[in-house]
């Protein structure tokens, strides 16, 4: 007699202890059995492999101290949309991440942004998982991962600025400046912010700012970096980006940012830090760096990466780019190797 798939599974040794162990340990926390029960459906409708299903419940398992009805709701909800995408091995791997942070508590915003990434942007989900699993181990706060979420949610095409190497670097800057200047940093433009990951870790790693003010040329990041530091922006401005064209500023800035009803309004800054991680972007670097007021803060990041064409202003090494940059005081120097190329760094004074 043929066997179906369902019961194929439900007579599984692997599978039936591991049902028993999910049951066992949420019937300790009163959650509601019909949320429990649609969870295993829903699990055994991912796949015929009873291998897969193994893979999912031993997920559910890893996340069963958290689990409440509240977030049985929020993980249906989020299964409903990840079974159409079969990206099951990529959602365990990212399960595990997670769990292994044990001061991660945003299981709900996790659920909530995989079940709002829609149909028509469910290409994205590999990308945004691996972007989670890189997230996990650069970031600890409730905070931060909020607003990760958030923006990997409602802009998912930003996903590709969690990048390894680039969440590396952000937090090589801000473990060496930290030894260097200490946590106050009083006013700090990011050149280039793109989608504000650097000021987000900042304040993940309890750096001190009066504010943070953000350019970029790009408007699409910069709507993204006010969603990724929305709770910053929403205290009293202590963040806001600028869509501007960081080789003409000057200093004093007078620059214009968007007020909640979308109106624009004017602001006058001057930055006690001034940090570019994009220097390779600049072609006339030293133009640019000429406009920087002499005494002021920077922290300068470029590379050797002259294979990549947007890169217009690269170095062999970084002796090359300090020469170039003639900074009054070199604090620290540095450089660290990515694997696409090796990234310069150089904290001081213009």
């Amino acid at each position: 007699m043929e066997v179906t798939p369902y019961k194929e599974k439900v007579f599984d040794q692997d599978v039936l202890l591991l049902v028993i162990h999910l049951f066992d340990f949420i019937e300790k926390k009163n959650v509601e059995k019909s949320f429990l029960k649609q969870l295993l459906t829903d699990a055994v409708g991912f796949s015929n492999k009873t291998s897969d299903l193994v893979y999912l419940l031993q997920s559910f398992l890893l996340i069963a101290k958290e689990i409440d009805s509240a977030l049985c709701k929020e993980i249906l909800d989020a299964n409903s949309l990840m079974g159409k995408t079969r990206c099951l091995d990529e959602y365990c791997s990212t399960i595990q991440h997670i769990s292994e942070a044990r001061s991660f508590t945003a299981w709900p915003d996790f659920f909530r942004m995989l079940r709002n990434v829609t149909n028509e942007n469910s290409n994205m989900y590999p990308l945004i998982l691996e972007a989670v699993r890189h997230s996990v181990q650069h970031f600890q706060t409730s905070t931060s991962f909020k607003g990760i979420f958030r923006t990997l949610s409602e802009i998912p095409q930003h996903a590709g600025a969690f990048a390894y190497g680039q969440l590396d670097s952000k937090k090589w800057l801000i473990e060496e400046a930290i030894k260097v200047w200490g946590k106050d940093w009083g006013t700090v433009f990011v050149l280039a912010g793109w989608i504000g990951l650097l000021p987000r870790m900042m304040w993940d790693q309890e750096i001190r700012t009066n504010k943070i003010r953000s350019f970029d040329i790009d408007e699409s990041a910069n709507k993204a970096s006010e969603l990724l530091n929305q709770a910053e922006v929403q205290t009293d401005w202590l963040y806001k980006s600028s869509t501007k064209d960081i080789t003409e500023m000057s200093y004093p800035t007078t620059y214009n940012v968007q007020r909640k009803d979308g109106t624009l309004c004017e602001l006058i800054d001057s930055p006690d830090i001034i940090i570019n991680t994009s220097c390779e972007h600049i072609a006339d670097i030293n133009a640019w760096l000429a406009k920087i007021p002499k005494g002021t803060k920077v922290i300068l990041q470029s590379n050797d990466g002259f294979h990549i064409a947007e890169h217009v202003a690269c170095f062999k090494t970084l002796n090359d780019f300090e020469n170039a940059m003639q900074l009054s005081k070199v604090e620290y120097r540095g450089e660290k190797a990515l694997p696409e190329f090796n990234r310069f760094m150089l904290i001081g004074e213009k």
